[in-house]
């Protein structure tokens, strides 16, 4: 359930490496969570897609041409909520960029930023 509070940890930060081909990670909840707060290190949006599988894959839009996902503004943490994560049913997490290589940390857990 979606909270109202400073934004609580529910288990460990993921870490995923953000390039021009898109990657994911599975991201797992000590308890369950259905809030992720996402950091961009970069200098560029992150374009970011969830699903319950290791084939989700993130696609960054085109001008026209609509994709699935939301951006990670640069040098930004946002929080959003999603499906529900914890320890055995993850939620997966792809992620690419239009340039470079940026960090995006995924940390499971209840609350807004």
């Amino acid at each position: 359930m979606a909270n109202n509070i400073a934004f609580l940890a529910a288990g460990k930060t993921y870490l995923l490496s953000v390039t021009t081909t898109s990657a994911n990670v599975a991201v797992y909840a000590d308890t369950p969570a259905n809030q992720f707060a996402l950091y961009n290190d970069g200098n560029h949006e992150i374009f970011v897609k969830t699903g319950s599988t290791s084939g989700t894959t993130a696609v960054i839009p085109t001008s026209g041409t609509g994709e699935y996902g939301f951006a990670v503004p640069p040098n930004s943490r946002i929080v959003i909520t999603n499906g529900q994560a914890n320890g055995t049913n993850p939620v997966y997490f792809a992620a690419i960029v239009d340039t470079g290589t940026h960090n995006l940390y995924i940390t499971p857990g209840e609350g807004m930023s």
